[in-house]
C-alpha cells in the first residue's frame, strides 16, 4: 500500500499543465485525505498537497495543508513528521514569524536523519530560542507596564481573573480571599454553631454510601469545588508534604527556581493576587527597572538581526527606536555601531555618515568607536588572511560543482564571521546553483545581498537583471513551452558548372606558367601509339631540352 500511495501521489503531481490542472490536484488530494482506507497516509498526502501550493505561490494554502499533516502525523513514520514540521517552520521563518517558527522547529528531533544539515538547523533552533525569549521580555514588560497604568479597581479584576485561571491549571482550588474565609462545602459562613452536614448520613436511607448514587455524585461534586482537577496519582498528599518540607529547607539561590516563581506571581508554589501584583512596575524605581529590561531586549534583538539573521531592516528598526528612546543607556555606543553596520549593508551611505559621527564625537575612543574606524571588524591581518583563504576555497568548491559541500562549509563560516568576508563573485556563483535546483527564494535572498552589500561592483547590474528575469520566471518558461518553431525549408540552388578548360599541349612557354614544378626529366613524345594519327603525315620533331627551366 505504501508504494500504491506515492505511486498515485507522483501521477497526480505530473498533471501540472495550468493553474487549473493544479487546483483539480490539490482537490484530488483533499478527497484522499477524507476517505477512510488512506488514514495511515493522510500525513503524506496533505504534505504532498502542500508541496503542490507552494509551486503556485500559494503560501497560506501551504500552511493549512501542512497544519493537517501535522495533526494527521503517523508515529510509524518519523521522518514524514520531520518533514512536515521542517516545511512549516522554513514558512514562517521566511515570513519572519519567528514565535511560530520556533514552536514548530522545537518539535523537531534533531536526530532525524531527514534533517539535511544538521549543524545549520541547531543553530537556527538556538538562535530563535534566544530571540523569541527576547520578544518574550519585551512583550511581559509592556503588559506590565499597561497594567501599571491602569485604575486600581480594574487592575485588580484582572489579576483576579488571571489567578482563578492559573490555580485551576494547577488543580488548586480558588483563593481563600475569593471564597471566603470557610471555602469547604457546605460548610456555614455565619457565626452560628449549626455543624456541617454530614456526605455520609444514610439517616434517609438504608444504602450504603457507595452504594447510593446521590451521595456519590454529591461528594465528587464538593471534592472537585475544593480540590480542582487533581491528577489521579497515589499518595499525592504525602509528596505535597515532602516537597513542602524539602522547600522550607532549601535556601533559595538568586536567579533560580525560587526567582523564577517569584518573577512568576507565586507564593509557596502557589498563584496569589499579590504574588502577581508585586511583578507590577507600580513605583517610579521598578518602572525604570522595566524600562531597562526592554532596552536590553531590544538591543540584543537588533545585534542579532545583524551579527545573527543578516535581517538589516529589521534591525534599523529596532535599533533605531533602541537609540531614540534610550539616548541615556549605557550601551547607546554598541547600538550605535551595530546601527551604522546595518545602514551600510543597506547602501544607506549618508545615514550610516551620520551614525558614525555621532561615534566620533560622542563616544571617541570606546570600544565600538575604535570597531567602526576598522571598517566592520577588528581582526588582525593574518586572521583575515586564514579566513579570506578559506572563502577562497569555497568559491572554488563552487566552480569544480562540489556545490553541497561548499553551501555546507558556507554556512559554518558565515555562523563564526557573519557577512564580513563575502565576496560578489562567491555570492553570485551560489545564486546561479540555487537557480539550478529551482531554489528560487534562496536565489532573491543571495541576489538581493549582492545588490545591498556591493551596490558599485560590476556584478551588481548582472543580479538585477537575473532578479528581473527570476520575477518573470514562470511566464518565460510558459512561453518557452507553448513556443512552435518551423524550420524553414532550405532552398537548393543548382549552378552550372563552369566549361572544362582543355588542356593545352606544346612548349613548356605555351603552357600554364603558374604551374612551376620542376621536371625530373625531359617528355619526348616517342610513342606515336598513343598520339592520334593526323590526316597528313607530319614530319618527325625532335624537342630539344628547354634551357629556360634552369
Amino acid at each position: 500500500p505504501v508504494m500504491e500511495i506515492h505511486a498515485i501521489l507522483n501521477a497526480i503531481r505530473q498533471n501540472t499543465s495550468d493553474s487549473t490542472a493544479i487546483k483539480n490536484n490539490i482537490e484530488e488530494l483533499q478527497k484522499m485525505g477524507r476517505k477512510d482506507r488512506y488514514r495511515s497516509y493522510r500525513d503524506v498526502i496533505y504534505f504532498t498537497a502542500a508541496e503542490i501550493e507552494l509551486e503556485r505561490n500559494n503560501t497560506e494554502g501551504a500552511k493549512a495543508m501542512l497544519l493537517k499533516s501535522a495533526k494527521a502525523v503517523n508515529l510509524a513514520n518519523p521522518s514524514q513528521r520531520t518533514a512536515t514540521f521542517l516545511l512549516l517552520g522554513d514558512i514562517y521563518y521566511t515570513e519572519k514569524n519567528f514565535r511560530d517558527a520556533k514552536s514548530v522547529y522545537d518539535s523537531v528531533n534533531n536526530n532525524d536523519p531527514g534533517i539535511v544539515d544538521a549543524v545549520a538547523f541547531d543553530t537556527r533552533k538556538a538562535l530563535l530560542n534566544s530571540l523569541v525569549g527576547e520578544m518574550d521580555i519585551i512583550h511581559r514588560q509592556d503588559s506590565l507596564q499597561l497594567l501599571a497604568a491602569m485604575p486600581e479597581a480594574e487592575r485588580y479584576a484582572i489579576l483576579k481573573k488571571k489567578v482563578r485561571q492559573l490555580r485551576k491549571q494547577q488543580g488548586l482550588k480558588e483563593e481563600e480571599e475569593t471564597l471566603g474565609e470557610n471555602a469547604a462545602v457546605g460548610m456555614d459562613n455565619s457565626n452560628s454553631t449549626k455543624p456541617p452536614p454530614d456526605l455520609f448520613d444514610n439517616g434517609s436511607k438504608g444504602d450504603w454510601y457507595f452504594y447510593n448514587p446521590a451521595l456519590k455524585s454529591k461528594g465528587f461534586t464538593a471534592f472537585k469545588q475544593t480540590w480542582g482537577n487533581r491528577p489521579n496519582t497515589d499518595n499525592w498528599r504525602r509528596s505535597a508534604a515532602i516537597a513542602a518540607a524539602v522547600a522550607s529547607t532549601r535556601t533559595p539561590q538568586p536567579g533560580g527556581e525560587d526567582a523564577a516563581q517569584k518573577a512568576a506571581g507565586m507564593e509557596d508554589g502557589e498563584y496569589t493576587v499579590a504574588g502577581l501584583l508585586k511583578g507590577i512596575p507600580l513605583t517610579a524605581e521598578q518602572m525604570q527597572i522595566s524600562e531597562d529590561s526592554v532596552a536590553e531586549a531590544m538591543l540584543e534583538i537588533g545585534i542579532m538581526y545583524v551579527d545573527k539573521m543578516e535581517e538589516y531592516d529589521d534591525a534599523i528598526d529596532t535599533l533605531e527606536k533602541f537609540v531614540d528612546k534610550y539616548a541615556y543607556h549605557a550601551r547607546k555606543p554598541e547600538g550605535l555601531y551595530y546601527l551604522n553596520i546595518a545602514y551600510k549593508k543597506t547602501g544607506r551611505t549618508e545615514k550610516a555618515n551620520s551614525v558614525k559621527a555621532e561615534l566620533d564625537n560622542k563616544y571617541s575612543g570606546t570600544k565600538y568607536q575604535q570597531l567602526a574606524d576598522n571598517a566592520i571588524t577588528q581582526q588582525t591581518e593574518k586572521h583575515k588572511k586564514e579566513v579570506t583563504g578559506a572563502y577562497d576555497k569555497i568559491y572554488n568548491l563552487f566552480i569544480e560543482g562540489e556545490f553541497e559541500q561548499a553551501l555546507n562549509q558556507k554556512k559554518i563560516y558565515d555562523s563564526v564571521y557573519g557577512t564580513s568576508y563575502w565576496t560578489p563573485q562567491l555570492l553570485y556563483i551560489q545564486a546561479v546553483y540555487f537557480l539550478q535546483t529551482r531554489n528560487d527564494v534562496e536565489a532573491r535572498k543571495v541576489l538581493q545581498s549582492i545588490i545591498d552589500v556591493f551596490p558599485t561592483d560590476p556584478m551588481t547590474p548582472k543580479a538585477k537583471n537575473i532578479l528581473d528575469v527570476l520575477g518573470r520566471r514562470k511566464e518565460i518558461e510558459d512561453y518557452l513551452t507553448k513556443l512552435e518553431i518551423k524550420r524553414v525549408e532550405d532552398t537548393i540552388f543548382i549552378a552550372k558548372a563552369p566549361p572544362k578548360r582543355q588542356e593545352q599541349i606544346g612548349t613548356p612557354m605555351e603552357q600554364d606558367t603558374t604551374r612551376m614544378l620542376p621536371l625530373k626529366k625531359p617528355v619526348l613524345l616517342t610513342d606515336t601509339a598513343k598520339i592520334a594519327k593526323p590526316a597528313i603525315t607530319a614530319p618527325k620533331l625532335v624537342i630539344k631540352e628547354d634551357t629556360t627551366r634552369t
